[in-house]
C-alpha cells in the first residue's frame, strides 16, 4: 500500500510533546539519588537543549538516533554522575523512552493520529523531538529510522 499521507507534529499540534517530555524526564530520573536535589525546570531545560543539539546531529547524519540518545543522557548526567556506564545509559534511556510512550498523549480537545488510525492507514508523523513514527493497522511498523508509535 503507497503512503498516501504524511503528518508532522512540530508545534505540538497533534501530541503534547512538551509536556510529555517533562512527566517522562521527571518519572526517569526519580530514583536516581544524584539528581534529587537538582530543580525540575533546570534539568527539563538542559535535557531540551542536549535534544535540540543531538536532533541536529541526527538531522545532519553525524549519528545514528540511538547514539545520540545515549549521548544525550551522558551529557545530562555528566554535572552529577560523572562516570555512567554504556549499559547503564542505555537503559536509562530505553527507560525513558518507556516512559515517554507511557505518558504521550494528544494536546487538550484532540485525539491524536496514532491511535484512531483505521486498520488499512499507515500513518508517519513526527511529534516534537522524536524520530518519525509510524503505525499502521493498530500496530507499531519500523522502516528506517522510523519509531514505532
Amino acid at each position: 500500500m503507497p503512503i498516501t499521507t504524511i503528518l508532522f507534529d512540530l508545534d505540538d499540534t497533534l501530541y503534547d510533546h512538551t509536556a510529555t517530555a517533562r512527566a517522562a524526564l521527571a518519572a526517569t530520573v526519580a530514583g536516581r539519588a544524584s539528581l534529587r536535589g537538582v530543580p525540575a525546570q533546570a534539568l527539563y531545560q538542559r535535557y531540551s537543549d542536549l535534544l535540540e543539539q543531538m536532533h541536529l546531529r541526527v538531522m545532519r547524519g553525524e549519528l545514528d538516533y540511538l547514539t545520540a540518545r545515549e549521548l544525550r543522557f551522558r551529557e545530562l548526567l555528566a554535572p552529577y554522575e560523572p562516570a555512567p556506564s554504556a549499559a547503564g545509559l542505555t537503559q536509562l534511556a530505553e527507560e525513558h523512552y518507556g516512559h515517554y510512550r507511557q505518558f504521550r498523549q494528544p494536546v487538550a480537545g484532540g485525539r491524536g493520529a496514532g491511535p484512531t488510525a483505521p486498520p488499512q492507514t499507515r500513518l508517519y508523523y513526527r511529534s516534537g523531538n522524536q524520530q518519525p513514527h509510524g503505525r499502521a493497522g493498530g500496530k507499531a511498523g519500523v522502516s528506517g529510522n522510523e519509531r514505532p508509535g
